[in-house]
């Protein structure tokens, strides 16, 4: 099974200028929990924008501008002209060898609608806020089949203290 996760806004914002537009400490905590003991495929500037490495996680780091990436931990790996078909295979083969649970995609919005015909499960954070001057979106009309999928909604966090409020909810097909 491949999941994917994000976060987005109304209009299924993700991001401006390679930073998240919202976010909270228990949405945090979702994704680190979601995503530990996995394959994680992300492209460049997603892997670029994290705040510190991934413990406990292989990241697949998907670019055609292999040269000079640095990576956060040894365990991530950069791969370059790689088919989806191919990442997908690849990310398949280190659950064995690296004793990983499963495979996630978590980003950016060219990563998530490239695997998007891969994803079984998808869990969506869901912000009461909506940003005009967003440059990243996420491809929800690449998920309408698993959007009209069983859901479970895991969280719900009210706006309060001048903060966004925002739900969590987890899709998978049928």
């Amino acid at each position: 099974m491949i999941k994917a996760i994000a976060a987005v806004g109304q209009a299924y914002e993700l991001g401006k200028g390679n930073e998240l537009l919202w976010t909270h400490p228990e949405d945090f905590k979702h994704f680190v929990n979601y995503t530990r003991n996995h394959v994680v495929i992300m492209g460049l500037n997603t892997y670029r924008s994290l705040p510190k490495a991934l413990k406990g996680r292989t990241v697949l780091v998907l670019t055609s501008h292999p040269n000079g990436v640095e990576l956060l931990q040894d365990s991530d790996i950069v791969l370059s002209g790689f088919t989806p078909d191919r990442v997908v295979d690849y990310a398949k083969s280190l659950l064995n060898e690296k004793g990983h649970d499963g495979v996630v995609v978590a980003g950016g919005g060219y990563v998530y609608g490239t695997f998007a015909p891969y994803v079984d499960e998808l869990s969506l954070t869901y912000f009461e806020a909506s940003d005009k001057n967003a440059d990243a979106y996420f491809p929800a009309d690449q998920y309408k089949t698993l959007l009209k999928g069983k859901v479970q909604e895991l969280l719900t966090i009210t706006g309060a203290d001048n903060k966004v409020g925002f739900v969590i909810k987890s899709y998978r097909a049928n």
